[in-house]
Formats: structure tokens, sequence, C-alpha cells
């Protein structure tokens, strides 16, 4: 297998690898309106940006204490910072840059991304060039008070920057908060599933230590599957499908490397990643209707009661409590769904392999072993999660290998009050939903392939017939919109459904950033 590269952790933004992990966000649209006043307020900014190392250092910390303690452990309490810009904004700050350099679909702008969005006319913010933040900055604590704190002081850096009695920037729309849900939905979205289960690992290393890995090793290194997944089921990526001038994913072979992008042009781009951002309108009350009409149709194919909650699950591909399908096809389970190395140990067309792990202990050997799935009868194929991580599935393009390429790290976090759980199927009005928030190095091959390719395509990510139907969750094709559920053996007797128009997930605002090093920061954007 090809070396793992050391990662420049001290230049990588810390919401990118390894990701703030907190409980509380402020999202910030900013208009640049002096350029030499933004520069200025750059170099300030380039030390107040959370580095990679600043946060990796502080969540091992963290971590350690808790296991040492049995328990939450009580930290320093911190604020995160992190800046991206859009397309615009770079060119006011560096007007003479070849556009060509970066990726079309975020020079494009979300706004002209063939995504089957609704009408831009709806959206909050990024519907045109014009309504998209020039810088978006994010805030990430635990605590409200310390968000508080730390917006105000945002805003007392931005007046800083006045020249005759104009800011160099200004706040564009509304500030956008985003919360995890209190229990017992705590880590889980508005629909009531567990969320940010799966997530790629990153194949690189932390320093010249050669086991100071930045995703740690829980398996065995005896075990054949030691260099392919940093804990079962979690698969190593190369570190360049994330962040900028590092070696990438070959199409065919997980353990060899795909050579870095040579930056001939623009070199500050390294140690920079492509962030995504959505505002995702949650319609809670549709979504369980749908779940609850389909479920009793369901049951008559069937010939056996099955509940809405049975339903909707296998829209998702796991249970509320996140332990998959593929583990728990017939009922949901909390113990597996918490157990770290079992609640994400599956494959969906082979046989999961047993992996052994430091200890010596057999991952997941008290829980059922998944029986291979090729054919979607398990886990449907148009289950959330296995469109959008089709793992070993054969795919069109590409193969299981492939898939690799198309991940993401995602850094979402909900917004808005959860549901009365007692009137899910009434709609109460509130706007609540999910702030997806996902690094990449390239838009054009990850978020918006998956998106339009895979998510919105009824025959995709597997290639056969009868097509199976389109994402039920964030899925928002244009026309005819289904999907199969399978009844028995036979997809001949897959029950075909029609998804409503009206979808649950409503893309409201969003847009396409670069989120730059702190090198660049300080230096190629302030100068």
């Amino acid at each position: 297998m090809d070396a793992e590269e050391v990662l420049e952790l001290d230049d990588i933004q810390g919401a990118i690898v390894p990701g703030f992990r907190k409980d509380r966000s402020l999202i910030i649209g900013l208009r640049i309106e002096d350029v030499a006043g933004c520069k200025a307020w750059l170099r300030i900014q380039s030390k107040e940006v959370a580095t990679a190392r600043e946060v990796l250092t502080f969540n091992r910390l963290y971590k350690a204490m808790r296991v040492r303690r049995g328990g939450e452990a009580e930290t320093a309490h911190v604020v995160w910072r992190s800046i991206s810009f859009s397309a615009a904004g770079l060119k006011r700050l560096r007007p003479t840059d070849d556009q060509a350099a970066f990726d079309n679909k975020f020079v494009d702008g979300m706004f002209n991304d063939t995504l089957h969005d609704p009408a831009t006319v709806q959206w909050k913010l990024g519907s045109t060039d014009e309504t998209t933040p020039h810088i978006l900055v994010v805030l990430a604590a635990d605590r409200s008070q310390d968000l508080d704190a730390a917006f105000k002081r945002l805003i007392k850096e931005i007046r800083a920057t006045s020249c005759r009695g104009k800011p160099a920037l200004r706040l564009l729309g509304e500030v956008q908060p985003g919360a995890t849900l209190p229990a017992p939905l705590t880590g889980h979205e508005h629909f009531g599933f567990k969320d940010g289960v799966s997530q790629p690992a990153i194949r690189g290393r932390a320093s010249t230590d050669s086991v100071d890995f930045i995703d740690p090793r829980q398996l065995a290194t005896t075990d054949p599957k030691f260099n392919h997944f940093a804990e079962p089921g979690r698969p190593l990526v190369w570190p360049g499908q994330f962040v900028i001038g590092y070696n990438r994913q070959l199409p065919n072979d997980p353990l060899k490397v795909r050579p870095a992008v040579v930056l001939t042009t623009l070199p500050w781009r390294k140690n920079g990643s492509y962030l995504v951002y959505r505002r995702l309108q949650q319609k809670v009350h549709l979504f369980w209707q749908f779940s609850e009409n389909c479920a009793k149709e369901f049951s008559g194919a069937l010939s056996k009661s099955v509940t809405p909650v049975e339903f909707a699950t296998r829209l998702v591909g796991r249970w509320p409590s996140g332990a998959p399908l593929m583990r728990a096809p017939n009922a949901d389970d909390a113990t597996l769904a918490q157990d770290d190395s079992s609640n994400n140990n599956f494959q969906f067309t082979n046989p999961t392999p047993n992996v052994t792990l430091q200890d010596g202990m057999v991952a997941s050997k008290k829980f059922p072993t998944p029986v291979a799935d090729p054919f979607g009868r398990v886990c449907p194929f148009i289950a959330h999660i296995r469109k959008v991580n089709p793992r070993d599935d054969p795919t069109d393009p590409g193969g299981p290998s492939d898939t690799l390429r198309r991940l993401m790290l995602r850094r979402g976090i909900p917004y808005g009050p959860p549901q009365d759980p007692d009137k899910l199927l009434r709609d109460d009005g509130v706007d609540r939903g999910l702030l997806f928030m996902a690094y990449q190095a390239s838009i054009t091959d990850q978020f918006s392939f998956l998106t339009s390719t895979w998510v919105n395509a009824a025959g995709a990510p597997h290639d056969g017939e009868p097509q199976s139907g389109h994402d039920p969750l964030i899925g928002q094709q244009e026309g005819e919109r289904f999907i199969r559920m399978p009844i028995d053996d036979s997809d001949d007797h897959d029950l075909k459904l029609a998804l409503p128009e009206d979808p649950w997930v409503v893309m409201t605002g969003g847009g396409y950033f670069f989120t730059p090093s702190i090198s660049a920061l300080a230096g190629a954007l302030a100068e």
C-alpha cells in the first residue's frame, strides 16, 4: 500500500478536519463593501480561525478525559470559527485570478446547478450572485452564551473595519442558528432518525509519528481489512478527496494513490476545500403522513401489519435509533445502535466479513451477521443511506472502489425546535430542518455528481431493471418520482409507490464556497 501523508494541520481550517463537533452553530453571511478594509480584516481573522491541529488536539483531550472519568468531562469552553468564500467573493479580492483553476460548479454557483431544487425565488439566500454571501462565517460552540459572545465580538471586529463611517463588510440577510436537538432526539434529525452515523475516515497522519493517524485505527494490524477501514464499516479515503493538494482516490484500487492535483496555477489553493451549504427545510408532518398512508398499503401487500416507523425505516435504511436495516432487519435495536463497532459495520452486496479489533475481540460478534443483499431485498435500493453511499454495491458509473471518490465530510446541524411527538401528522407552521454542510475537493465530482447522478435518478446508483426509484428523503426530480418497495424475493412483486409532488425536504437557500488555508487568509487573500 502507498504511504500515508502527513497533513499540514496548522494550515488547514478545523471545520474541514476534523470538524467542530459542537452543539450549537451560527452561520453568518457577509458582503464585501470595501476590498482594502476586508483584506485588513482577513489578516486579523487568520489568527482567529480554528486550525485543524487546534480542533484535533482539543477533541483528543476531551475524549481522553471522558474515557478516564467514565462519562462527560468538564473541559474549557471554546468557540471555533471558520471562513469561506463564494466565487464572487474571491473575485472581489483577487480579480486577476484565473477562474478556470477552480471547480466549475463553484464558479457557476449553486443557483446555476441542475439539482432540481425549487425555484430560487423561494430561497432565503443564494438565489443569485447578489444574494449569495461573499463570505460565510461559521461559529460553533457548546453553550449559547459563548456563541452569543463570539457573535458580538465578530460584529465589533467588522465595525472596526469602518472607513469614513462605512464598514468594509455588511451582514447579508438573517444570521442562521443551528443546534443539536434536545433529548430524547439528541443526535437525531427532525424526522426522528439518528444522523451522522456514517462518515469516511481520512487516510493520513497528524505528525511524522508512523501511527499518529488523524482518524485512529481500531482494527488489529493483522486483520485483512486493517488498511481499508479506520473502524468497522468506516472506510479510509485518501485526503486529497477532501483537502486540495494531497493524494487522491484511485477509482479502481482503494490502496493505491491517484497523485495530487499539481497546483501550477493559484498555488494558494493548497490546504483548502470546497464547502457546500444548503438550508434544508423538513416538513415533518408530510413525511409521517406519507409513512402512515403507505404503511397501510405495504401491510396489505405483505399480508402482515407494518407500522409507520417500520415503513419509514425502509425509506431511510436505518431505524430511528441508528441501527441499520442490514444488521437489524426486523426490529429496532438500541443496543446495536450504541455499539460503535457494529452500527456501521455492514456491506450491501457481499457478506460482511468479521474484523478483529486491536484488543483481540471480534467486532459485532454479539449481533446477527448481515446477509448479503445484492438485490435490495433487506435494505431497499431507494433507502437514503444506500442511495448516497452504496458501499460495496456495483454502481453506474464505476464500481465499489469508485464510490469512495464520491464521499464527503459532512458537518451539518439541525435548526429549529423539534415537532411535538404527539402531533407529528399536523402542520404546526414552524420552520425547522437541517443546515447541511459538507467539505470536498471537487463539487463537480462529489456533491453535484451524487445529487444529480444518483439521488435524483430512478435507476442509479444501482443500474438495473426495473428501476428502483428516487431518493425519498432528498430527491427532487421533476416529473414522476417514485420508489419500489420489495415484498419478497421477486422484483416483479415490488410495490411501486408514487412520491408526492410536495417534497418533505425543501431547499431554502445555500451556496458553493471555498474554505481556504490559514496561510491564504493571511497572505494571498489579504495582499
